[in-house]
């Protein structure tokens, strides 16, 4: 891991130990995700929840699916998760430390990975898109939840709010608001055909409150 990737591992792990609180400020929006991806998940699935963080969703999902593998880039975050699943007692759960783009995650190995609050904090989006649509098996699924700017705003604007609930621009590795057209313009790209849309309320204690979470079920045409 070298370069941006290094830093960005870096910075996830300095939030690491206040990343719960994040966690339990957005339960609601957590439970809204969770109810919309169960629409497309089997019993049989393996699955890979790309960006874990600490594990919130990945705790939820697994006991609905064969197989669910937490991924982050993060190793502190990894380690959290970890020390929480010990008290989950679910045995098809496992967390590792790594890139989307690793070497041990295999082409069309997976029948559904999500992605939570994830792709607006990753420079290479749309590299790392088509990475997923490599992993995901023909006919799986692709989930995603993504920050969006709100129509009528400015991105200075919105960007500038969530600098300022951030307390400083130093806080944050990195981070870009697209709009809805662009974030689905680029899953189209990547070569998903796009299923399901639904804009998600943030919770109101929320930092990210100010704006809207997008929810897109994307499809890898058999």
């Amino acid at each position: 891991m070298i370069g941006t990737e290094a830093r960005s591992a870096r910075f996830w792990d300095r939030r690491a130990a206040t990343y719960n609180k994040t966690e339990v400020d957005n339960q609601q929006l957590q439970r809204t995700i969770l109810e919309r991806s169960l629409e497309y998940l089997g019993s049989d699935d393996i699955t890979l929840d790309y960006g874990c963080g600490t594990g919130a969703l990945s705790f939820e999902i697994a006991p609905h699916v064969k197989v669910l593998h937490g991924l982050d880039i993060s190793p502190r975050m990894v380690e959290i998760a970890r020390d929480r699943a010990d008290g989950y007692e679910l045995e098809n759960l496992r967390f590792s430390a790594a890139s989307i783009f690793t070497d041990t995650l295999q082409p069309e190995s997976f029948d559904v990975i999500f992605t939570s609050q994830v792709l607006h904090v990753m420079r290479d989006r749309d590299e790392a898109l088509h990475r997923i649509y490599e992993l995901v098996r023909p006919g799986g699924w692709f989930l995603s939840t993504t920050p969006c700017m709100p129509k009528g705003q400015s991105v200075m604007k919105v960007a500038n709010r969530a600098l300022s609930m951030a307390s400083a621009v130093r806080a944050i590795s990195y981070m870009k608001f697209s709009s809805v057209d662009d974030l689905e313009r680029s899953i189209s790209e990547a070569g998903f055909e796009i299923h399901e849309t639904a804009d998600l309320q943030f919770d109101q204690r929320s930092d990210m409150r100010h704006v809207f979470a997008r929810f897109v079920a994307a499809r890898k045409i058999p």
